[in-house]
């Protein structure tokens, strides 16, 4: 139907971005899908609801380093196109 849901949401507020790692969400949107959209939509989302976006980035830098680590767990032939273009958008977010 063109919807996202929360599946996992057994630590999700509304109240703040920490109270379900958005980060996650939306670096696994970026990397995983390879869907930049709706990764800006997500991070759009938030911004517009009053969630810093200094704040936002300092989860998804997190997030950025273990997108480089899960490519790496490939030890035959690790990827790193897309954690490489996460870290570049995150840069210029």
């Amino acid at each position: 139907e063109g919807k996202l849901g929360l599946i996992d949401g057994e630590h999700a507020k509304s109240e703040t971005v920490e109270g379900y790692d958005i980060g996650y969400l939306i670096q696994r949107v970026f990397t995983v899908m390879q869907n930049q959209d709706l990764a800006e939509r997500i991070m759009d989302s938030l911004t517009k609801r009053g969630h810093g976006l200094e704040k936002i980035k300092v989860i998804l830098a997190a997030r950025a380093i273990g997108g480089f680590l899960d490519a790496n767990l490939d030890i035959f032939s690790p990827d790193f196109t897309y954690p490489k273009l996460f870290k570049d958008w995150l840069l210029k977010a």
